[in-house]
This record gives structure tokens, sequence and C-alpha cells, in this order.
């Protein structure tokens, strides 16, 4: 099956949700076991100090009695090394037992100072009485075994707390080790739904491009056909325009005629009517006999009629001559120049401005008028239509307000002309651009062709022309033109 545009945006955004909550989790789960590693590698760092100081302790106990019984034996100074070191040694490992480590143990560790303390205490005076010529005193001293139960004591509280450290640093390690297990097992599973996430979106990426392709290689041979067939179709209708514009000249010509005709029967049959009843009114002085009520009513018909006849045919005759117009523009060649439209806009506004400011109104222009090609009596019969019809179907009952308001619209140039006036029904927007067609009250003068023109103007220069507006308020044409007259628009 084809992937449709709308399968193949959504699969991607599907799979692109699993990746992205792949990814996520992936980070999640590496952040959570971040912390709890740090944590771990904190309680491992504190059983190893906890076996440490232990250690410490033990190993300074086990060097000064080893200096002590040397020294006994000796009576050397050189034998008092390792005591003198343990010694010193002694004060800052006593001090380490109150560390936060030994927290659960305080009994074991106060007791272990009190020990190490005795001990120092009975080691040192062992030394001091051999050092003072009483060696058999001082061995009286150890075989009182006062040194060795403190010693095997605090080797059993020790070998207790080391038991205790040891089972803290292997459970910390092996949940460290649980932990890192867990991150490799998250970023391998990861990163394999990730692989099949971009797997998969590659073959659906690699589908839908071959598709496209396809399409758009059927699309290129439908397009070289649709081009010859277009331009096939173009030359008809250029064709068939010119015959238009032909056919429109000469039904022109070939009615006026005839009208031009009527209009001369009409006047002169109104002078021969005139001669008649003068005949008649000279006639019934004559004889005497009075105009009856159904002679003067048929006078003052028939001078109806003619009227209407005079009327019509003017009508028509208006009519007629917009048609030729129509006709002439649409054959009249395209002369492009560069215009400056600000002071076009300014001169077309200007046959207007003298009845503006007769009411009070005004005519403002803002923004930015860029220069164009284009063809320049064109667009001086649009923009001076525009501005006629802006103070023709003014309110009475206000100033006129005319803003004009020009600026960019990608590769062309758009112009707003606003008004205050009547307005117009959203239902007659396109139909006032129709020949021959008005709407709203019918108190000013016209045949309904001054839109016709404006927009036939506007299409033949490229652009187009567009009307909002609200009944009461007023409207705004809005005329959108190519910077450039392009070469086919010439051809036209």
């Amino acid at each position: 099956m084809p992937i449709s545009n709308v399968r193949f945006i959504r699969a991607t955004a599907i799979l692109m949700l699993i990746g992205v909550a792949a990814l996520l989790m992936m980070i999640g789960v590496t952040f959570w076991l971040s912390l709890k590693m740090e944590g771990l590698g904190k309680d491992i760092e504190e059983a190893r100090r906890f076996n440490r100081v232990s250690i410490e302790l033990r190993n300074a106990l086990q060097d000064m009695e080893t200096g002590q019984r040397g020294f006994l034996l000796t009576q050397e100074d050189a034998y008092l090394v390792p005591f003198e070191a343990a010694r010193t040694r002694l004060p800052a490992i006593l001090g380490d037992l109150g560390e936060d480590v030994f927290a659960d143990h305080r009994a074991e560790t106060a007791r272990l100072r009190e020990i190490a303390e005795g001990k120092l205490a009975e080691l040192s005076r062992t030394i001091d009485m051999v050092r003072a010529g009483d060696l058999q005193g001082a061995l009286e001293v150890v075989r009182t075994d006062q040194g060795k139960n403190l010693m095997q004591e605090a080797r059993g509280i020790i070998s207790g707390l080391l038991a205790v450290g040891d089972r803290r640093l292997s459970e910390a390690t092996g949940q460290q080790v649980s932990s890192t297990r867990a991150l490799q097992a998250s970023i391998i599973g990861g990163t394999l739904l990730i692989l099949i996430v971009v797997g998969i979106s590659t073959v659906i990426a690699l589908r839908y491009t071959r598709e496209l392709l396809l399409t758009r290689a059927e699309m290129r041979m439908l397009n070289e056909s649709l081009e010859s067939r277009v331009a096939e179709r173009t030359a008809e209708l250029g064709r068939a325009t010119t015959e238009i514009q032909r056919f429109a000249y000469i039904v022109g010509h070939d009615l006026r005629s005839p009208l031009v005709n009527v209009m001369g029967f009409t006047s002169e049959l109104m002078e021969f009517s005139k001669e008649v009843f003068r005949d008649m009114d000279a006639l019934r002085e004559r004889t005497g006999i009075a105009a009856t009520p159904a002679d003067v009513q048929l006078q003052k018909d028939f001078d109806e009629a003619v009227g209407f006849i005079r009327t019509s045919t003017s009508k028509m005759d208006g009519l007629i001559n917009a048609i030729l117009k129509l006709s002439r523009e649409g054959r009249r060649p395209l002369t492009p120049e560069r215009i400056d439209m600000a002071a076009l806009l300014e001169d077309a506004s200007v046959n207007v401005r003298h009845r503006v400011n007769e009411r009070g109104g005004s005519i403002a222009m803002s923004g930015t008028f860029p220069a164009i090609v284009s063809d320049k009596f064109s667009l001086e019969q649009v923009f001076g239509n525009l501005f006629d019809n802006a103070v023709k179907y003014s309110d009475p009952a206000r100033a006129p307000e005319i803003k004009v308001v020009s600026g960019t619209l990608g590769a062309d140039v758009s112009i707003d002309i606003t008004d205050n006036g009547r307005g117009i029904a959203e239902g007659d927007f396109e139909r006032i651009f129709e020949l021959f067609r008005r709407t709203g009250r019918q108190d000013q003068p016209g045949e309904g062709i001054g839109l016709a023109y404006v927009r036939a103007y506007v299409r033949r220069l490229g652009g187009d022309i567009t009307v909002t507006s609200k009944l009461g308020e007023g409207s705004t044409f809005r005329v959108r033109l190519p910077r450039t007259l392009k070469d086919a628009t010439l051809e036209a």
C-alpha cells in the first residue's frame, strides 16, 4: 500500500515520540543510578574509613607492645622506635573513633579508648621502671597479664568492628555492582530501542522517498504534457479573446449604426409632431372647435413616448460606448515604464481633492510606495476610478475620509484605498465588478462599468483587486500588482 503524506507524518511522529521516550528513559535511569552510585560511593568510603581506623588502632597497640617487649629484653632505646611512633599516632587515631562512621558503635569505641589509654599507661610504666634500673619490677608487672588481657579485649572489639566494616563494604560494593549492571542494561536496552526506531524510520523514509521520486517522475511527465496542452489552450484562449474583442468592436459599430438612425429619426419625429400639433391647433382656431381632453392627453402621451425613446437610446449609446472602450483597451498595447507610485497616487487624488476639501474631508497616504515597472495609463485609470468612487459614494452625513496605504506582499506591491462611505453588502463583493451591474441606492449617475474597467485593467497588468466592506462604515479596495510587468502580460 502506498504511503500517504498523512500516514508518513503520523508514523514519523509516533517513532519520534518512541525515540524521545527511550532517550528520556535512559537519561532518567542514568541520572537516578548516578545519584544512587554517588550514595553507594559514600557508603564504601565510610566503610573503608571504618576499617582503616580500626586497623590503625590495632596496629598502633601492637607496635607499642612490640617496642616495649624489645626494650625489656635488650634495654636498648632503639627497640622503642615503634613504641614512640605508635604513641605519637595514638591520639589522632582515638580522635577518629569519634567520627560519624562509628555512630552506631559508641560503646565499643569508648571501651577501646579506655583500653588504649590503659595499655599505654601499662607500657609506659614498665619502660620507665626499666630505665630506673628496676627490670625485675617491670617483669613482675608484665607477669600480672593486665596488658595481655587488655590487648586480647582490644583485638576482640576491633575484630568485631572489622567484621561490621567488611559487611558494610561488601553490601555497598554489591549494590554498586548491581547499579552498574542496571545502568549498562538500561543503556543497552535504550540504545537497541533507539536503533530499532531509527531502522524502522529509515525503512519508512526510504519507502516514502522512493514513492515520492516515482510520483515526481510521473508528475514531471504529466507536467511536460500539461505544459504543451496549456500552451495550446493559451494560444486558443488568446485567439478566442482576440475574436471576442473583434466581435465586441464589430457589434458595437453595427449596433451604433441603427441606433444613430433611431436617434435621428426620433429627433425628426419630434419636430414633425410639433408641426402636426401646431397645424391641429391652427385648424381648431379657424373652425372654432375646442381641443378635447383626449387631444391634450394625446400630445402629452406622444411627448412622453418620444422622451422615453430618446432616454433609452442614450442609455444604449452609453452601453455601446462602454463595450467599445473595453474592446479598444483589450487591444491597446501595454507600455511598461518605471513608475513612482507615490507620485502617481498623488496625481490621481488631485482630481477629487477639491471635492473632498469642500466637505471638510481629507486624503491621507502612508506606508512604503515602492516603484514598479508597469503601464502608467492603465494605473491612472484604475486609481482615478477608485478615488472618484470613494467620493461619489461617500456618506452625506459625514465628511469623506480617504486613506491610502501601500506596502509589499512577497514579490508584489499592494495598495489599499479605504473610505468611510456607504459601504457594500457582503453578497455584492463580486457583483460590483461585473459589467453593467450596480448595487445599493441608485442615486448617482453611471452605467455600472467603472469597476469592471478597473478589474480588467488590473488583471491585464498581472494583478488582482479585491474589496472588503461593511454597510454604513466604509470600504477598502486592495490592488495587488507585480513589481515588474511580465512578458506574458504584455502579449495578452
